[in-house]
């Protein structure tokens, strides 16, 4: 209905195809995505973001992966707006489930960098923080290094309101380790 087409199922060919018109896209580095204008308001990147986070936080890692692949690759042609950094961190964290644990920190890194371009955005920016922090870079550096951004996000979630799962995450995140 967008000019979206999301696959109902995804085979390993399909799979492999969407990841090489990402790689494509991308000219082999999520830093590209850097590079994409900002658009004051983009409803079809916030469709994406809510669909991809029912699939990923329901197990269907391949599809949370695929749209966001999808998403990037609309914003590269349509702009983005604050809702692109979230689908980035979802991406990254289903990639990391997917044990591509160094290609989830980049584009983990790169989803922290991308907040930084819509700094009145709170939720935004902690439920980035919440998934890279508390899922992807534990896993390749020390624990202590995110306890601070654990505990920012832990804040800035209970000032934002209305999120209360994540808010309750983040602590888990937290006191797990």
């Amino acid at each position: 209905m967008y000019g979206i087409d999301i696959p109902q199922d995804i085979s390993k060919m399909t799979f492999k195809k969407e990841e090489m018109k990402m790689k494509v896209a991308l000219k082999g580095s999520y830093s590209q995505l850097m590079k994409i204008p900002i658009v004051d308001n983009c409803p079809i990147l916030y469709l994406i973001q809510q669909i991809q986070k029912y699939a990923f936080f329901s197990g269907h890692d391949s599809h949370a992966t695929v749209l966001g692949w999808k998403a990037i690759q609309y914003a590269m042609k349509n702009g983005m707006d604050s809702h692109l950094p979230p689908v980035v961190s979802i991406l990254a964290t289903s990639l990391s489930k997917q044990g591509k644990v160094k290609t989830a920190q980049e584009i983990g890194n790169v989803s922290l960098a991308l907040c930084d371009l819509f700094p009145n955005d709170i939720n935004a920016s902690a439920l980035v923080r919440l998934l890279v922090h508390g899922t992807i870079l534990t896993v390749l550096q020390p624990f202590h290094l995110s306890t601070e951004p654990l505990l920012q996000v832990h804040k800035d979630l209970k000032l934002a309101g209305g999120m209360t799962e994540a808010v309750l995450g983040s602590m888990l995140s937290y006191f797990e380790r």
